[in-house]
This record gives structure tokens, sequence and C-alpha cells, in this order.
């Protein structure tokens, strides 16, 4: 490739400003040619061709290329501590591109982070996006405030580093970390089987409780997992609940602590009857019968609870909605269900929905007219679903992965062009310059 020209190594200040005025709204993936890509150049006279009023065809697969070859040379600076690279990088955190703000957080998650940082890191974390979430949360875990290092490692607990925080993948096909990262990823988001009218409006992506739960009573419980998805609002308790009664037409079980707190005073008063009833006391016999049905009553919620694994998933002290009875509690496939409380860490309330059949032929627990879904489809990790679909084509026009192809905008505006003209002219620039190093040149 010829070496590039004076003329295009541009300010930092000027590449900010072009990478906020990039739109990633249409994708497309490419491979690089390696054992051509000497003899080519898709940057010779790519501002003539791509930055004027009219654009040549190939201009949506030439900008691939330069971004291609961008995130290339980045890679090659991400342990450069220069402060010249380190500029390059924090101007990089304003790109609307997210593989290269998810670059440039990996590089401050290796390096020291700016002051300026911090603020943006928290943004990022508390973002919809877990591909831009997972490097903030690296440079968060090493924190000085104790707030920040329990998010992140709250964090961590669905996305693990050693399956989002590397270099390369590991494995190949089905094993590969990167893509089954962008699987779980996907399921997560697909927030299946509730519509968008079924949600709660008011809530935003909260990726830091995101689990994968088990399905005690799945036809394989050592292998079936359950997406659990994560939202937050700043409405009360009450507002949301209000909302899922509509949904699923009835009110929520109580939480499993307070179940747990109710079965024991009924227990206790049970006890207390005994004499009574021993007497022949009719008016305690009465009792004993309202005792026992509102005992069995919590029985069942408590094996709801424990079917969504409630206890596993840390909101014990939250209520649920699940569309299962008593009879199909602990059979048949997981129907869907949604925990809502006040989480102690966000100081929210918090709304996780856990994916689980829909189907019309289920009615909803214990009321009438509950609203159902389509249903029939698992959702499980391996299965069906956004998680074997997403496994087959990470990296697939549309994706925003960093693991299996790189994403760029498309034809559309001249800015949107632009901004990898010359985003990879600095940072060849800067390339060159930690290899003269390097060299001790």
């Amino acid at each position: 490739m010829k070496p590039r020209t004076p003329a295009l190594l541009l300010s930092a200040s000027a590449l900010a400003l072009s990478l906020a005025l990039a739109s990633p709204a249409r994708a497309t993936t490419f491979g690089i040619d390696y054992e051509n890509r000497e003899s080519i150049d898709p940057l010779e006279g790519f501002d003539v061709d791509c930055g004027g009023t009219t654009e040549t065809e190939d201009c949506p697969e030439r900008a691939a290329a330069l971004h291609a070859e961008l995130v290339e040379n980045l890679n090659e600076l991400a342990w450069d501590d220069d402060p010249a690279t380190a500029a390059l990088f924090q101007d990089l955190l304003a790109a609307s591109d997210p593989q290269l703000k998810e670059l440039a957080l990996r590089y401050f998650a290796r390096q020291t982070p700016p002051p300026s940082l911090w603020s943006q890191a928290r943004t990022f974390f508390f973002g919809p996006d877990a591909v831009i979430a997972q490097p903030s949360a690296r440079i968060l875990s090493q924190s000085s405030e104790e707030i920040d290092r329990t998010l992140a490692q709250a964090y961590f607990v669905t996305r693990p580093t050693e399956e989002r925080g590397e270099d390369l993948p590991r494995g190949s096909g089905e094993t590969d970390s990167w893509a089954k990262a962008f699987a779980d990823d996907a399921t997560l988001d697909e927030v299946y089987p509730f519509t968008e009218s079924e949600r709660f409006p008011d809530a935003a992506r909260l990726l830091m409780i995101d689990r994968f739960s088990r399905d005690p009573f799945g036809a394989d419980p050592l292998a079936a997992t359950v997406a659990v998805t994560g939202f937050v609002s700043d409405a009360s308790v009450d507002e949301v609940s209000a909302h899922f009664t509509s949904v699923f037409g009835r009110k929520p079980y109580p939480s499993v602590q307070a179940t747990r707190d109710a079965q024991q005073a009924l227990t206790d008063e049970l006890l207390s009857l005994q004499q009574r009833l021993a007497s022949g006391d009719a008016a305690a016999g009465e009792r004993f019968k309202e005792l026992t049905a509102e005992l069995e009553s919590l029985q069942a919620a408590q094996i709801l609870a424990a079917r969504l694994d409630l206890e596993g998933l840390g909101c014990s002290e939250h209520a649920f909605w699940t569309q299962a009875t008593l009879a199909n509690a602990t059979k048949g496939p997981l129907q869907r269900a949604v925990v809502v409380g006040t989480d102690a860490t966000v100081g929210r309330t918090v709304i996780r929905y856990i994916s689980g059949v829909a189907s019309a032929d289920v009615p909803a627990s214990g009321g009438s007219g509950g609203v159902t879904g389509s249903g029939g489809r698992s959702n499980s990790r391996g299965g069906t679903g956004a998680a074997g679909a997403a496994a087959g084509t990470a990296g697939a026009p549309g994706s925003e992965s960093s693991g299996c192809g790189c994403a760029v905008p498309r034809s559309g505006s001249r800015p949107t062009l632009l901004w990898a003209f010359a985003a990879l002219a600095l940072a060849m620039k800067r390339r060159r310059s930690h290899s003269r190093r390097s060299r001790g040149w």
C-alpha cells in the first residue's frame, strides 16, 4: 500500500468532528484480502470519488476496507502509552461507530484512564449497548469508588471478562467466544416473548442485572438456560406493578421473603388452634380451614418462585407475575414471568423479564383475560430463538459485534464516508511513530 501523504494527517479535533457526524444506520460486512492487499489501496482517490456531490458505486466497499485498516492500525497501538496515542483514542470516544468506541475504551482499560473518562465510562456502562458497556465495566472496576467496583462486578457475572474482554476470541465455530457472547447479548436484547406494548414504557435497559437462569424442572436442567433481561425505571414500584397487573390479568404473587414470613405466621396460628380444636371449638375449626387454604396458596407461590429461580437471581424480596399455574408449575415449558422491585444498588425500580412461552393455550394464572403472546418458541441458550440464529450470523449485515467482522456505515452522506478517511490517516501516523520508537529509531 502506498504511503499516506502529509495532507491526510488531519488534527485530532477534525477526527472527532468527522466521527461525531458519522451515522451507523446500515452496515456491510467484508473480509480483508491479505493475499493481494499490497496491490489494493482503497484510500487512493477516496476523497475525490466518495467525498463530492456524487459517489462511485464502490464507495461503501472502499469505506469498509478503510474501516478494517483503521481497526488494524488501532489494534497495533493498543499498548502504546505515548500521549499523542492516548489523545487519539480519547477522541475516538466521541465516535458514533460502536467498534471504534469499544477499541478506545479497551485501550484505557489497559492504561491509566484520564480523569475526564470516569463520567463517560459510567454513561456508557448504563447504556443499552453491551459491546461498549463491557469495556466500560473494566474501567469502572479500577475506580476508587466502591460503588463503581460493585456495579462492575455485578456486570461481569453475565458478561465475564474472559469471554468479552479478550483481544482475540477463544475457540472456533460453535465454541468461538466472541460469537457466543454476541449470541447471548442478542438473546437478552430480544426480551422474548413480551411485545413492546406489554413492556413497561418508561424504562431503560439495565445490562448489569441480566442473567441466564437455569430451569430446575426443564427437560435438561443442566444445559437449558433462560434469559432474564433487566430494565430500570424512575417510576414507583406501585406504578410498574399496576401495569403488569393489567398485562397478566391478576395481582402479583408476593415476594419469596414475604411468603416465608406469612407462612411462619400462619403456622404459628395453626399451632395455637390445636387445643381449641381438641376441645371441639367449632369456630376454631372454621379458622383452621381458612388458614389451611391460605397456607396452600402460599406454598403454590413458593413453588412458582422456585421454578423461576428468584432467589438465585437475587430478587427474593421482589413481587412477581407469571403465566404459569400450580398445575403446570413443575412440568412442561417454562412460562413467561416478570419480577419487579427496588434494587438497593442503583436505588431505582428494576424490572426483570423472564423469557418463556406465552401460548394462547395457557391462561394467565389466577386471573381472567391475561394478555398472551405468540407461543411455543424456546429462548434458552443453545436452543432456538435469537441465540441459535445469532450464533450462526455473528458479524452479519447490521451486526455491531467486534468479534466476527467489521460493521461500517453505508454510503449516504459525505461525512459518513469521510470519517474513516480522516481516522485512518491519524492512526497510520501514530502507528509509524510507535514502530520507530519500538525499534529505537
